[in-house]
């Protein structure tokens, strides 16, 4: 009976060695393919996509000019730098004749009058395009002035009647210029006044205007 009990023990011992030698083989397997994973995952993946910088972002922001006309404020928007110089914003399309309506505020006091000298350099390619006008006083209201832009009412409230007697400084000259960009992506445009230079921004051309493509500021 003894040797009995010791033989059923011996088996009982075995089994659960072999059960327990099993189970640790199988962690092992699945710790060393969980660690070959997380190598993996780490390596650098060089079929994945790489994100590049929304080029359309270098372009220069936008800002916003508002005009009380009656009992209603006209909002207009402009690309360039706010209170120095912009552009009535629109899309630029590529090769094809873009008229800029430009707007000047003060400098150092002064009216901005006299010519104007756009020149465009492409940002990759350095291609080039110049471009001239004349920087006349703004004499009537910019909702009366000839451009292609349409702007956007908003009804008058006593605190943004406020803002503009407070805050809001009007441009005082005007002109415009002609491009046709031969080429898309970023360009660079440096405004000359009277061959002096008087700033410089970046503008985003389109191959061509898309359908559900909207032209957002940043």
């Amino acid at each position: 009976m003894k040797i009995h009990y010791f033989v059923v023990l011996v088996l009982s011992s075995v089994l659960l060695f072999g059960c327990s030698f099993k189970q640790n083989n199988d962690n092992v397997a699945k710790a060393k393919v969980q660690d070959d994973l997380k190598e993996q995952s780490i390596k650098p993946n060089l079929s994945s996509k790489i994100i590049s910088p929304n080029i359309n972002s270098k372009q220069s922001p936008t800002f916003t000019v508002n005009e009380k006309v009656k009992d209603v404020i006209m909002i207009y928007e402009i690309r360039g730098k706010n209170q120095k110089f912009g552009f009535f914003d629109k899309p630029l399309i590529m090769d094809k004749e873009i008229k800029l309506e430009w707007l000047f505020w003060t400098v150092d006091e002064q009216i901005p009058l006299g010519e104007l000298k756009v020149q465009a350099v492409q940002d990759e390619s350095g291609k080039s395009l110049t471009a001239k006008g004349e920087i006349v006083k703004k004499e009537t209201p910019i909702k009366e002035l000839p451009k292609d832009y349409t702007p956007k009412p908003v009804n008058i409230n006593k605190s943004i009647e406020e803002d503009l007697e407070v805050n809001f400084n009007f441009p005082v000259s005007i002109s415009s210029t002609s491009l046709k960009f031969n080429e898309s992506g970023i360009w660079k445009l440096q405004l000359f006044l009277n061959d002096k230079i008087l700033g410089n921004m970046n503008v985003y051309v389109t191959k061509k205007k898309e359908p559900n493509i909207y032209y957002l500021d940043n």
